[in-house]
C-alpha cells in the first residue's frame, strides 16, 4: 500500500505505522534544546497509554489535558487514542468556572494537568466528576537535559564543586542534587557578575540557570508541591514508574469515538466543543502528502502550535507522521518570534499573520535564512499590506507566504495555496475531496465565479455536530444536490481558476441603520494601505440617535508607525480622503480611534470583541460620536 493511505484506523495506529522506519533515524521533537528520537517518543506514548489504563480508562471515556504543549501532552494525544478514549485539551488560562463546565460537559473522570493550573482545578474539583489528576511540570522533561544545559564540566571548574563534592556524592535524590547545583552555581556566577567579569558564554549560562530556577520556584509555589500530596493528584513521573506493572495491550479503535474534542475560540460567547475523528486527522496527513506541493521532507523542523486549537493538533499529527521534528515551546508569546526562528533553525513556519510580520519588523529576518522552506498562515484574514510586507523579504529567497483556510468543524486545512502558484489575498484551492459553494445568504441560490456570498463546504473530514449541543448544531448544515455542507459563516468568492478569497465573518458584518452591509475587511484594506498605518481593525458601533436605534456604523481602530504617532490629526484627514476616494460613501469609517496596540486573543488573532467593549465604554457618552 502507498504511504499514508490507510486512514481508517486510530491516530495511534496510523502514527505507529507511518513512523516504523523513524525509530532512531529522525527526531520526533525538541524540547528546551534536547532532541528526542522517535524511539524515545514512542516509549513515552506507551507510558502515557499505560498510565491512563492503570487509572481506569475505559473505551469511550474523555480524558482532559489542561496544559500548553509539552512532551507529555504529545504522548497523551496518542496514549488516549490507544485506549479508545478521547483527548480533550483545555487552555490552562481558562477561568476555573469555565474549566468546570467543560469537564462536566464531557463527564471527565481523569485529567492531565499542568502544575501551575493547580489553583484553578483544585478550586472546582469537587464540582466535577474528576477522580484522578496526573500532574506535569515544565521541569519534569527538563531534568533529563540538566547535564547538557547547565554543563557539569563547568561545575567541576568552580570552587563550589570542591566544597560540595562530598555532599553531592552522598545525595541520592535527583531533586536535591539539582537544587544544590543550581543554587551554588548561581551564587558563584552572581559574585563574578558584580565585578563585570563574565564572558559572553558565562552570561548565557547564567541566563539559563535563572530561567530554570524560576520554573522550579513557580512549581514549588503550587499547593501540590508545598503541601502533602492531595488525594487524586499524582505526579506524572511517579506514575510512569508505577505503570511498568501494566501489561501491554492492543490498541482500541472505534470509528464512532472521537480522537479529540476541541473547543472553538468562543470570541462571541461560550466556546463550543468540536469532536474530530481519527479518520479526519489521518486524511489530512494523506492529503497534504498527495494533494499539495509543500516542500516537506523527513528531518525538517516545524515550530509547534498550542494543542488546544485545531490547527495545533492537526499539524502536530502531520509533523509526527511525516518525520518532521516538532520544536516544542509551551508559550511562544514569551519569546520574540524571530529569536525562535533563528535559534531553532525552523524550516516550516505555521501560524497567524501577526507572527509572520517578524520578517518585516525584525532586521535579522529582512533577508531570511535559506533554511526556511515554507511560511504558512491561517486562522484569520491577512491584510494585503501585511502580505506584501512579508513577501518583500521572503521573495529574496524565492518564497511567498502561503495562506490557507479552514474551520475546526472541517479539520484544517481545507484550502491552501501551493508554492509557485500563489495568488495575492487568496486562501488557495481545495485540498483532497473538499467542495465549496458560494451562495446568496438570503435565497441560497448558488453563485458563480467572482460573485460574493456565504461559503458552504463539504468534506470527508467535516464534523457531524457540536458535542452535546443540538441547539448550536442546528443551522450549521444545509443540503445542496444531496450533499451535506457546513455553513462556514464566512463571506467569500472564488475566481475562474478555483482560487477562493475570504472576505469577512458574517457575524462581523456591519449592518447600517439603512440596511446597507459593510465588509470591515474592505475598509481595513484601504486604511492599512496608507504609508503611516502599521495595522488596523474595523468594528461596528451603534449610532446614538433615537430616531435610528437599529444598526451600526464603521469605526476604525488604527495603529500608526512610530514615526507618525505625533501626526494623528493630519493622518486622520488623509485617511478620510483615502477612504472617500476608494469606497462608496456608505462604506467609509464614521469614526477613527488611534491606539498603540490591538488586543489579541490567546491564539494571537485581533480580539474584536475586546475592541467592541472599548467602543461601548468610550462611546457611552453620545457626544463622543458625531456623524461626519
Amino acid at each position: 500500500m502507498k504511504p499514508y493511505m490507510n486512514v481508517e484506523q486510530s491516530i495511534y495506529d496510523y502514527a505507529k505505522e507511518s513512523t516504523e522506519n523513524y525509530s532512531n533515524k529522525h527526531y520526533a521533537y525538541e524540547y528546551f534544546g534536547k532532541n528526542i528520537t522517535y524511539s524515545s517518543a514512542k516509549e513515552e506514548i506507551e507510558n502515557a497509554a499505560k498510565i491512563f489504563r492503570k487509572n481506569g480508562a475505559k473505551k469511550g471515556d474523555v480524558i482532559a489535558v489542561i496544559s500548553p504543549l509539552f512532551p507529555e501532552v504529545v504522548a497523551s494525544f496518542y496514549g488516549t487514542s490507544k485506549n479508545g478514549t478521547t483527548f480533550f485539551p483545555i487552555d490552562p488560562r481558562t477561568n476555573p468556572s469555565r474549566i468546570a463546565d467543560f469537564l462536566n460537559l464531557a463527564e471527565v473522570k481523569q485529567a492531565v494537568m499542568l502544575d501551575q493550573a493547580f489553583g484553578k482545578v483544585d478550586k472546582i474539583i469537587d464540582q466535577t466528576k474528576l477522580e484522578h489528576v496526573s500532574v506535569i511540570s515544565p521541569i519534569d522533561s527538563m531534568k533529563f537535559i540538566l547535564g547538557k544545559v547547565f554543563r557539569y564540566d563547568q561545575l567541576k571548574k568552580t570552587d563550589a564543586y570542591y566544597k560540595l563534592k562530598e555532599k553531592l556524592q552522598s545525595l541520592k535524590k535527583e531533586d536535591e542534587l539539582e537544587e544544590i547545583i543550581v543554587n551554588e552555581l548561581l551564587e558563584e556566577y552572581e559574585k563574578k557578575e558584580k565585578y563585570d567579569s563574565l564572558t559572553f558564554k558565562d552570561k548565557q549560562f547564567v541566563k539559563n540557570l535563572r530561567a530554570y530556577a524560576k520554573l522550579k520556584d513557580t512549581a514549588l509555589k503550587n499547593l501540590y508541591y508545598s503541601k502533602k500530596s492531595r488525594t487524586g493528584y499524582v505526579n506524572w513521573k511517579d506514575e510512569k514508574k508505577q505503570s511498568v506493572d501494566v501489561d501491554d495491550f492492543e490498541s482500541i479503535y472505534d470509528k464512532d469515538i472521537p480522537a479529540s474534542i476541541t473547543l472553538t475560540s468562543g470570541t462571541t460567547g461560550k466556546p463550543k466543543a468540536v469532536p474530530t475523528s481519527s479518520r479526519s486527522y489521518n486524511v489530512k496527513v494523506r492529503d497534504y502528502y498527495y494533494d499539495t506541493t509543500m516542500p516537506i521532507e523527513a528531518g525538517d523542523r516545524m515550530l509547534s502550535m498550542p494543542p488546544f486549537i485545531m490547527y495545533g493538533e492537526t499539524f502536530m499529527h502531520m509533523a509526527y507522521c511525516r518525520g518532521i521534528q516538532n520544536v516544542v515551546i509551551p508559550d511562544i508569546t514569551a519569546y520574540k518570534y524571530g529569536d525562535v526562528v533563528l535559534k531553532k533553525k525552523i524550516n516550516h513556519l505555521v501560524g497567524v499573520p501577526s507572527q509572520m510580520l517578524c520578517f518585516d519588523e525584525d532586521e535579522r529576518l529582512n533577508t531570511p535564512p535559506k533554511y526556511i522552506k515554507s511560511v504558512s498562515v491561517g486562522g484569520t484574514k491577512m491584510l494585503l499590506s501585511h502580505e506584501r510586507k512579508i513577501n518583500a523579504h521572503l521573495e529574496k529567497i524565492g518564497l511567498k507566504v502561503t495562506q490557507g483556510y479552514s474551520l475546526s468543524e472541517l479539520t484544517p486545512a481545507s484550502y491552501t495555496n501551493m508554492p509557485g502558484h500563489i495568488k495575492e489575498q487568496s486562501v488557495g484551492i481545495a485540498i483532497g475531496d473538499t467542495k465549496g459553494l458560494v451562495v446568496d445568504d438570503k435565497t441560497f441560490e448558488i453563485l458563480g465565479p467572482n460573485q460574493k456570498g456565504l461559503l458552504f463546504v463539504n468534506s470527508e473530514t467535516q464534523f457531524d455536530g457540536y458535542y452535546k449541543n443540538e441547539e448550536a448544531t442546528e443551522g450549521m448544515f444545509k443540503y445542496f444536490d444531496g450533499l451535506k455542507y457546513v455553513n462556514t459563516g464566512d463571506y467569500a468568492y472564488y475566481d475562474e481558476d478555483g482560487y477562493y478569497f475570504i472576505l469577512d465573518r458574517k457575524k462581523e458584518m456591519i449592518i447600517r441603520p439603512d440596511g446597507h452591509n459593510v465588509f470591515p475587511s474592505e475598509l481595513e484594506e484601504i486604511i492599512s494601505s496608507h504609508y503611516a498605518v502599521k495595522d488596523c481593525a474595523v468594528t461596528g458601533i451603534p449610532y446614538p440617535n433615537y430616531e435610528e436605534p437599529q444598526g451600526e456604523y464603521p469605526r476604525a481602530h488604527v495603529i500608526l508607525e512610530d514615526e507618525y504617532k505625533d501626526s494623528k490629526d493630519r493622518i486622520e484627514i488623509e485617511l478620510k480622503e483615502l477612504c472617500s476616494a476608494n469606497l462608496p460613501e456608505r462604506d467609509v469609517a464614521y469614526d477613527y480611534r488611534f491606539d498603540d496596540t490591538l488586543p489579541l486573543t490567546p491564539v494571537l488573532k485581533v480580539d474584536k470583541e475586546k475592541l467592541k467593549e472599548i467602543d461601548r465604554d468610550e462611546l457611552s457618552d453620545s457626544k463622543k460620536f458625531v456623524k461626519k
